[in-house]
């Protein structure tokens, strides 16, 4: 509910603020009561003029407008930071993929190493079995 509506049902319901009301907007009432006209001079004095719109409308324009550029500075500033991360995550992605090379480059290095030590180890490994074999069997 609007405020005006709150208004006029308070001012329905309750008559010391109806004639709180009155006085306010009629300065002061004539001997010869034409309170039409007296009330219509004193509202008449109260209502926004199509010069008073037009000023609004003007201050509504210029404030859109610096909204606006606001707006726009934020933007800007915002894709300029957004590149600027762009960029961070181009260089880390590179980062990245230097070290998944030296991990594949270590992976083979430790298969080849596991295959020598193979290689080398399993000839002893199988002699000292044999030794071992033939004291035990001896």
């Amino acid at each position: 509910m609007s405020i005006a509506l709150k208004m006029i049902e308070e001012l329905e319901e309750n008559e010391a603020l109806r004639r709180r009301f009155l006085k306010m907007i009629i300065p002061e009432i004539p001997k010869e009561p034409d309170v039409t006209l007296t009330l219509i001079n004193a509202i008449l004095g109260k209502v926004i003029t199509k010069e008073d719109l037009k000023v609004t409308k003007e201050d509504l324009k210029e404030e859109i407008s610096s909204v606006r550029e606001e707006m726009e500075r934020e933007v800007t500033s915002l894709k300029g930071e957004i590149a600027s991360l762009r960029e961070e995550i181009r260089a880390l992605d590179t980062r990245i993929s230097s070290l998944e090379q030296r991990v594949a480059r270590i992976e083979g290095q430790m298969s080849l190493f596991t295959k020598i030590f193979i290689a080398f180890n399993l000839p002893i490994l199988l002699a000292v079995i044999g030794i071992l074999l033939r004291l035990a069997f001896w």
